[in-house]
């Protein structure tokens, strides 16, 4: 399978540059998109530059093209700025041969995360993995994956972004501090790093499938940021060809490795720690509209469930549905059964949601305080909240949900499913939560009259977040501030020294 002439003009120009060089190159480039509180994609975007550019320097900067290199550095790295700087956007090349729907799937799946926001990501994960009741420890089951404590991946990345952000504009420097980092935090890089072969043999596997993922697929680097090879003089070294993954290695790629093919520990993760998580941001923030949090309820028949149900200042009732909706790996290689499996498992909390809404209205379940029996229908809607962004066709899951509706006897058209249920990721939700610009039921009422039901929403970077998480963040950051000052003054003073 050849790959476009825009790739092979890449190609051959990378083929006559080390290694090292371009791996650094790539390193040293990525540091502009990383910023003290998010990705600075959108900033890159609106100086002309595509980012995605980057991204697929990053991901061909680690292939093995043979040959012998060049030594004219300079002409060289002016060849590639002037490709990664290219007018167009690399995904140009893929307008004409795949549809739409198959693009933004496959891409924002393989790209940079665009709805990041460290504070929430830090905030979100700490709470997780340090997550104990009597049905899990988290703390345990962490330990028993990656061999040390999820703070010593918090301490890393912390220290990760305060040292790019201060030195992203000295490069030597900054690789120099880096290395101090990597050895300070061996046990963190050991489960963050792969031996560049291994990469380029996962990167071969899923060509095969999907060309697209040669050249464009960001995954395998959130996950393993940190990539050593062995220089042209054979002495093994390090490199982090994207150096925004660090982030997203650090907190949700720990969680979806932790949880690949463990579909039990999954649901346990799903029901115990992040429904616990949610009620958790809906309880300390103050700008929710909510009064009231009910947990147990009764049917008519006696059985017993628990829920997280909201009862705003305006008697309005919100069901909130929690689900690990984390995507498998096939489904970025756009297999077709597997997206279709992938609908159907997430259009269930939709069928949730609904049922227990027809269920209040008939009055069928009750809570067990008493403060919720009959319900009038337009006081009830349902929110499915998912652990992951939903860049996938949503309109597919509504369909499953319809139809499984439909065959448990509820009739129910999908302007209405959509009106009453609403799915949205995990980072939307917190930043309702946290931005305190509306309640619960404004982002209810605001869906309700949506004309775009299906479209991918985004929200960068969730501003005016509550005083708590950035309280605990900035307070966090200072405190590495102070400390990678300390260990860059004693680096400058034994680099004296040895001089």
């Amino acid at each position: 399978m050849n790959n476009p002439a825009y790739v092979q003009k890449f190609d051959n120009v990378l083929r006559k540059v080390y290694l090292k060089d371009r791996l650094i190159f790539s390193q040293v480039q990525s540091t502009q998109l990383m910023g003290i509180h998010n990705n600075k994609v959108l900033e890159y975007g609106k100086k002309g530059l595509f980012p995605e550019n980057y991204v697929f320097f990053s991901c061909r900067s680690i292939q093995d093209f043979g040959g012998k290199p060049y030594k004219d550095y300079n002409f060289l790295m002016k060849n590639i700025k002037n490709l990664v700087s290219n007018q167009n956007s690399v995904l140009e090349i893929y307008n004409n041969s795949h549809s739409h729907e198959e693009l933004k799937t496959v891409l924002l799946y393989t790209q940079i995360p665009l709805q990041r926001n460290y504070e929430y990501l830090y905030y979100r994960y700490n709470y997780i993995f340090s997550f104990v009741n009597d049905k899990i420890d988290m703390n345990t089951v962490f330990y028993n994956k990656f061999g040390t404590s999820h703070i010593r991946f918090t301490d890393f990345m912390m220290s990760f972004i305060v040292t790019t952000n201060a030195l992203k504009n000295y490069p030597m420097r900054y690789i120099n501090m880096l290395n101090n980092l990597f050895r300070r935090f061996n046990d963190v890089v050991t489960e963050l790093s792969q031996h560049r072969d291994k990469l380029i043999n996962i990167h071969k596997l899923r060509r095969n499938k999907n060309r697209l993922f040669s050249i464009l697929d960001l995954n395998i680097l959130n996950s393993y940021p940190i990539v050593y090879f062995y220089n042209d003089k054979k002495y093994l070294e390090m490199a982090v060809p994207f150096v925004p993954s660090i982030v997203n290695a650090c907190t949700e790629s720990l969680l979806f490795r932790l949880t690949e093919n463990k579909d039990g520990l999954r649901s346990i993760i799903g029901k115990e720690v992040l429904e616990e998580y949610v009620y958790h941001i809906i309880d300390t923030s103050t700008t929710s509209g909510v009064h009231k949090m009910i947990r147990e309820f009764s049917y008519n028949k006696g059985d017993k469930f628990c829920d997280i149900t909201l009862l705003d200042d305006h008697d309005n009732i919100i069901l909130v549905e929690i689900k690990m909706g984390t995507p498998p790996l096939k489904i970025r290689d756009m297999n077709e059964k597997e997206i279709n499996n992938y609908n159907k498992r997430i259009s269930e909390v939709i069928v949730q949601a609904y049922k227990k809404i027809t269920l209040l209205q008939s009055g069928s379940i009750t809570s067990d305080d008493g403060s919720i029996s009959l319900v009038a229908k337009s006081r009830l809607f349902g929110i499915a909240v998912l652990n992951s962004e939903i860049y996938h066709n949503k309109e597919g899951i509504y369909n499953f949900a319809l139809n499984d509706l439909r065959d448990f006897g509820i009739s129910v058209n999908m302007q209405e499913l959509c009106e009453k249920v609403m799915i949205v990721s995990l980072y939307d939700f917190e930043r309702w939560l946290h931005s305190g610009t509306q309640t619960i039921i404004n982002y209810c009422e605001e869906n309700k009259t949506s004309k775009t039901f299906f479209d991918v929403v985004y929200n960068p970077s969730g501003v005016n977040q509550s005083n708590l998480i950035l309280e605990k963040y900035t307070t966090m950051l200072s405190t590495f501030v102070d400390e990678e000052k300390e260990h860059f003054e004693l680096f400058l003073s034994k680099s004296k020294n040895n001089s």
